[in-house]
C-alpha cells in the first residue's frame, strides 16, 4: 500500500476532517492537534505513521514558517491535495 500524506512540508494539513495544522509550541516544540478518534478500513487493524523533520536555519531571531490556510468545504485546500 503506497503511503499517504497528511500532512504537507510546509505542516499543513491535508486532511483536515482528520488533523488540524501542525501547532508550535515554540520554535522546538510542535504537534498535530486531533480532536477526534481515527478508524481506517482495511486489511490490517494498525496504522503507522512515519514523519519526516527538517531543520531550518533561523533568520534573526525567528524560525521561518509557512502560513497555512484551508477552506474545508473547498476542492482545494492548502496548496493542492496530496501534491
Amino acid at each position: 500500500m503506497e503511503p499517504y500524506r497528511i500532512i504537507n512540508e510546509n505542516g499543513c494539513t491535508l486532511e483536515p476532517s482528520l488533523f488540524e495544522h501542525v501547532q508550535y509550541e515554540d520554535d522546538f516544540t510542535a504537534g498535530i492537534y486531533n480532536p477526534l478518534p481515527i478508524r481506517f478500513r482495511g486489511s490490517s487493524s494498525s496504522v503507522q505513521f512515519f514523519c519526516s523533520t527538517t531543520l531550518v536555519p533561523m533568520v534573526g531571531d525567528k524560525c521561518p514558517r509557512k502560513m497555512c490556510t484551508w477552506n474545508e468545504y473547498g476542492v482545494n485546500n492548502n496548496f493542492g491535495k496530496n501534491e
